[in-house]
């Protein structure tokens, strides 16, 4: 289901962008990233048993997406510590950027919107390959 709702978000990006809605797109573009770390936290990360008590735990923290990414990179780290720093990194430059076309008065622009894009396409295409190939691909550390 989450890994669905990543796609959809991504699709959404194209048809944001040429409506011109900047910030939404840029909105969607981190959530596609972030539905695909819960699905593979929740795949790899949490044990079948546990899922149900760990997601019910998220909700009551303050923040869940940073209690995904940290899963996440912890799983990660498992594997490549390296590549966890990485992810780590990139997560939480387009969580900012994300806050930032959500939050602030400033004009996300339809430069901004592309790269968000972008970003989206790489992280997500690393952690397909990380989780489903075993692959450690290079990305971007920060949203540029």
């Amino acid at each position: 289901m989450l890994q669905a709702k990543s796609e959809e978000n991504f699709k959404a990006i194209d048809i944001l962008i040429a409506s011109k809605t900047y910030s939404v797109a840029v909105h969607c573009a981190y959530y596609s990233s972030l539905q695909l770390v819960m699905h593979y936290v929740l795949s790899y990360a949490v044990k079948s048993e546990d899922k149900e008590e760990f997601i019910n735990n998220v909700k009551k923290g303050a923040s869940s997406h940073i209690t995904y990414i940290n899963s996440l990179t912890d799983e990660v780290k498992r594997i490549d510590r390296t590549a966890a720093a990485d992810i780590y990194k990139a997560l939480n430059s387009f969580k900012a950027k994300r806050n930032s076309a959500d939050y602030d008065l400033n004009e996300i622009k339809e430069d901004d919107a592309k790269k968000s894009h972008d970003f989206a396409k790489q992280i997500n295409s690393f952690l397909i390959n990380f989780f489903n190939n075993g692959k450690i691909t290079n990305i971007s550390t920060r949203i540029v």
